[in-house]
């Protein structure tokens, strides 16, 4: 649990970095790379 907090953390403060330094950042492609690892797995059933 206390991992998961650091991670969390670090995330936010990546984040806000990025936000800062680029706050137009968008890119259609970050709303589905999180399913990329679900597509592959099923297609190698």
């Amino acid at each position: 649990m206390v991992k998961f907090r650091g991670v969390k953390s670090g995330d936010d403060h990546f984040r806000s970095l990025r936000n800062d330094y680029l706050p137009t950042f968008h890119r259609h492609a970050d709303d589905y790379l999180q399913y990329l690892l679900k597509a592959v797995m099923l297609g190698m059933r």
